[in-house]
Formats: structure tokens, sequence, C-alpha cells
């Protein structure tokens, strides 16, 4: 048996568009001649659809879609499996559709239905009753909801599993599924979407493993297709290359930061290029998604951006190859404060003075968008956005929060993998300097905060829903953890008003935090 895996990267709400990419994909792999060419569930209404399942005009156009799919490829034998929505009467179901010879002939409901990040499908499916359908008149070719509880010995089994990027490599799923099927004996091919939507990354990596345990994998990330010859399994197909698990955090950033951006009709972005390591890395990743002609760097220095942060601005800019201006907030900020004097009956400076320069920057960086239709990517990282060592309307002001997700400890590694593995075009200096927002003469992160090797290992363990108490018994100082506790409590109000972020962790800054 021939079988086609078709990865693609479909677009929330978007029938038209989703139905023709199905439809070119399946003519792409027809060439190949496959028996059945599996695609992944939500391929017509995209993922996450959340409310616009609500909506009957959407939900009968993702059914016409599957009609349309049936239809173009009525006069040939190949089975299409494709994921779509179904009302029957007053219930919704997450369904894949079995085509052939022009209509549906079989069709299996979601029976297991997930909680993914916002996203609960038992907020809108109801669960289904069959957790099975043959594609063989013998039924060993399955297509189900279910490997572990359907597995046919020395048959097929068919399934497609949303498998969100959480900061995890595939290599732990991989080897549950091959050690699944040496056990049983049987094929397996499991189909993934790719891509990402509104900040949730599809890892992608489809699988067929055969019953000697051989593996053919897709792409990561991007949309792949294969068709597999289950006599001749997989030896004869070139095994996929492996990444290091920070590499494919990079990736996951690049692919949620394009997806975002073009999958919201924009094509250029904009950010702050303060000279520091946050906004450099965020310019790459920026140029990595979109092309250098797409990215805008603005380079806005008060009294106190030091010349060697200015300089780093500079550089990496003209490594990028990126357009940059600079526009002053000198002028504006001594105007506004002298505005602001008499409201507060003292000339004494302090963090309102320090939060109305960052808040300048975020009216330039805004007003720049409005004029030229350039998104703004913000350029936060999880560490401070945490606990709220950020400035609400300022330096939090955009569209996207590229590394919202990433802890500060990760943006080194990130940076430093970088410049050895793709290119050194970010500044040694950026990554020896102490950190700083420079919004005071002298400033460093660390006046206001634990080293940042201290305080992500202290997160994560709050995070992951640890108390001060068993924090302290792991050896850090009670007052420091009752300190970051305190500060994450605090500024959750923040959190709740910024822009979305790129999930590429397991324990992303929601409203839970």
């Amino acid at each position: 048996m021939k079988i086609g895996i078709a990865q693609i990267n479909p677009i929330v709400g978007d029938v038209e568009n989703n139905t023709n990419k199905v439809i070119k994909t399946v003519e792409k792999l027809l060439k190949d001649k496959p028996d059945v060419i599996l695609f992944p569930e939500y391929s017509i209404p995209g993922f996450p659809p959340h409310g616009l399942l609500l909506y009957s005009s959407y939900i009968e156009a993702c059914q016409r879609a599957v009609e349309t799919v049936a239809k173009k490829f009525a006069s040939i034998k190949t089975a299409v499996v494709v994921g779509s929505v179904e009302k029957s009467e007053s219930d919704l179901y997450n369904t894949m559709f079995v085509v052939k010879s022009g209509r549906v002939v079989g069709r299996l409901r979601k029976k297991n239905l997930r909680h993914l990040f916002s996203f609960r499908e038992t907020d809108y499916f109801k669960p289904a009753s069959s957790d099975f359908v043959s594609l063989s008149p013998n039924a060993d070719v399955l297509l189900t909801n279910d490997y572990q509880q359907n597995a046919v010995r020395g048959g097929i089994v068919l399934f497609s599993e949303i498998w969100p990027f959480m900061g995890k490599t595939a290599t732990e799923r991989t080897s549950l599924l091959t050690n699944f099927a040496l056990q049983h004996q049987c094929s397996l091919a499991c189909v993934n979407l790719a891509g990402a939507q509104d900040g949730i990354v599809l890892h992608g990596k489809s699988l067929f493993i055969d019953h000697r345990g051989n593996l053919c994998a897709l792409k990561s990330f991007s949309e792949d297709e294969i068709v597999v010859d289950t006599k001749k399994g997989c030896e004869h197909f070139k095994r996929s290359t492996s990444e290091e698990k920070i590499e494919q955090l990079f990736r996951a950033l690049v692919t949620g930061t394009r997806d975002y951006v073009i999958k919201n009709g924009f094509e250029k972005v904009i950010l702050g290029l303060s000279g520091g390591i946050d906004s450099s890395l965020v310019a790459v990743i920026a140029v990595e998604a979109l092309g250098n002609n797409n990215v805008v760097g603005v380079l806005m220095p008060s009294a106190y951006t030091s010349k060697e942060s200015i300089e780093d601005a500079h550089k990496l800019a003209s490594n990028l190859k990126i357009k940059t201006l600079t526009l002053p907030i000198v002028k504006p900020y001594e105007m506004l404060n002298e505005i602001l004097v008499s409201a507060f009956n003292d000339s004494e400076f302090g963090i309102t003075q320090e939060n109305l320069q960052a808040r300048l920057r975020g009216v330039i960086l805004m007003a720049l968008s409005n004029k030229f239709g350039w998104l703004v990517l913000t350029t936060g990282n999880k560490s401070e956005i945490a606990v709220g060592y950020c400035t609400l309307y300022g330096d939090t002001a955009g569209a996207l929060a590229v590394i919202g997700d990433v802890f500060k400890t990760d943006v080194y590694r990130l940076v430093r993998w970088y410049n050895r593995a793709r290119s050194p075009v970010i500044p040694q200096r950026v990554l020896s300097k102490a950190p700083s927002a420079e919004l005071r003469k002298g400033q460093v992160d660390q006046e206001s905060l634990p080293d940042y090797d201290v305080l992500d290992k202290i997160l994560k363990e709050i995070l992951n829903k640890k108390g001060i108490s068993e924090i302290a018994n792991l050896g850090y100082p009670g007052v420091v953890v009752e300190d970051v506790v305190k500060k994450v409590l605090k500024s959750e109000y923040k959190r709740r008003q910024l822009p979305p972020q790129i999930i590429v962790s397991e324990t992303p800054l929601g409203h839970n935090w």
C-alpha cells in the first residue's frame, strides 16, 4: 500500500485558501499513485478556530469544502483523508472525512477531546463514541483517534495528532511511537499541522514508522509531504536530520513570527534597537522570518543611552543589512517632564521619569506603525515580564511579544548559538556587557533583580506550582524567593495587557499568571 502524508500550514478562517492548499497538495502527491493521502485534523478550518466555531456560516463553509475536495477528485481511486468540522443536528464534531470517487465514504469523529493552551475542544465539540474507521476490506488499515487502543498486528494505523512545539524536541515522541510499532509489529502514519497561528507553533515532524522501526520524518515547522510504499518501508528514504534543542527553539520563534505577521496581513515589522541583547535577538529572528528588507530598527537614544549601546545597535543593523531610523527622545522627554513638574509639585528624578522615557519610545514606534503600516515587535523576555520589570504602554507596546516566552538565560544561549552556528552578526560586546534598561545613570538590571541564572531557576519552580518553602529548600535564599514571588503576583495586571507571545514552552505566561 502507498500512503501519502500531507503536512500543511492552514490559516484559521480562510476556508477557501485551505481548501485550495489541500487540492494542490493532493495533485502533487498523485504522481506517486498513493492509495490514501492523510491530511491533519483542522486542515480546512485551521487551528485553533476558537469562536469561529460558533458561526453557522463558517461551519457550513467547512462542510462544503469537504464536498469540493471530493468532487475535484471524483475520477481517481485514491482515498483522501482530510480534517474539518461537521454539524449533525445540534452537535458539532471535529471530524476526519474520508473522500473517494467523488463522495464521503467514511468519517471519524474525534473521541478524546483535548485542551491545548487557550483552546478547549470540549467548549465546542461533542466527543464521539467510536474511535476508528477501517480503510480496507479486511480491516488491516485503520484510521483512528487512539493508536494505542487500535493497533492491528501486521497492519497499518493512520492518525492525526495536533502537536505544538513546547520547547521539546521530537525525540521522546518518536521513541514512544517507534517502540509501539515494534511491539505490535504494525506500521504507523502520524500527521501533524505545521506553521503557527496566534502564537501557537505547530511542530510538524509528521512520521511514518514501519513494523521494523524504520522511520521517515517530515520537516519541522514547515509544510512537507511524502508518499511511502509500505512494502518497501522507510529504508529507501533519507532519515530526517536531527537538530539541537536550541536550534529547534530558534526555528520555532522564526516560524511564529513569520506566520503571525503574514497571516495578519502585514509585510514589514518595526522594533526598537537599544543595543541590548533582547532587541538584538528579536531583530535577528525578524530578519530570518521576513527578510532584511522587511525589518526596520529604530534607535531612540536618551540622555542615559551609552555611546557603546548606540554603536552596538548600528553594528547589528549593519551586519543584518536592515534599515534604521534614529529618533532621539531627549527633547520630547524634557518637554513632557517640564509639563508634569507642576502636577508633581517637585522635580525629583524617579521611577516615573524612567518610565516616561520608555513610554515615549512606545509612542514613537506606534506612530511609525500607524503611518507606514508596520507591525511593532516588542522585545521583552519572559524573565522580565514575569516579575513586571517592564513599562506598561512603554516597552510592552506592540503587536507581538516575540521572546515573551523565552527566559533571559535562554536569550543568551540563543545569541551564542546563532553567532556560532549561523553568522556572528550580534556584536560580542552585547553578550559581555551588564544588561541595563539605561533609563537612569549607571543603571543595571541586577540592582532590581537577582542574577538571571538564579531568577530563571526560581521562576521555573514558581511556574511549576512550587511554593516559597519548597523553592527555598532547593537551596535558594528564602528572602530572594519571597521577593520574586511577590513581584510575580503584583505584576499580573501588567501581563493581562501585554501583546500575544510566541508560545515555546509548557508554562507560558498566560492569564493564569
